[in-house]
């Protein structure tokens, strides 16, 4: 999942104005980050770009920008926002068709998410580097992070 944030909209020299958002995902598992992204990040977040943060909001750079593969990373990226046409639909007919679709032969096969499924798929897919300390409601992680 991803967690986005509104930034505020800024006038160009040329009086055109620009509208962005930040998007910020985990690298590792499936859930969106809670405590990102923040109004500071679009400072450090140049507009069509991505830049990795340490869970305690450092910047990485250099070498750590290599080390941002691993799941203890949150990737926030600005985008530009622009306005759909007055044609298109959100979300796009193709992407609800193929969703329907996948559902229906799922639930044709008897497929089913058992309770916890979702977490569980996050925490297999959080990779190696984290350790489940707490298993409730909301899981902790042994980086201070929570699930």
């Amino acid at each position: 999942g991803v967690s986005l944030l509104r930034v505020p909209d800024e006038t160009e020299s040329d009086g055109n104005i620009t509208r962005s958002i930040l998007v910020a995902q985990r690298i590792g598992g499936i859930k969106h980050p809670r405590y990102f992204p923040k109004r500071e990040h679009a400072d450090m977040v140049p507009l069509g770009q991505s830049r990795f943060f340490a869970l305690n909001g450092a910047l990485r750079i250099g070498e750590q920008v290599d080390a941002a593969t691993n799941s203890n990373s949150i990737m926030v990226s600005q985008m530009k926002k622009s306005p759909l046409s007055k044609d298109e639909e959100t979300p796009p007919a193709d992407l609800v068709d193929g969703n329907a679709a996948f559902l229906s032969t799922y639930e044709a096969e008897g497929g089913t998410v058992p309770p916890y499924g979702e977490e569980l798929l996050h925490r297999g897919l959080a990779g190696p580097n984290l350790e489940i300390l707490q298993e409730e409601v909301n899981f902790s992680y042994s980086n201070g992070d929570l699930a």
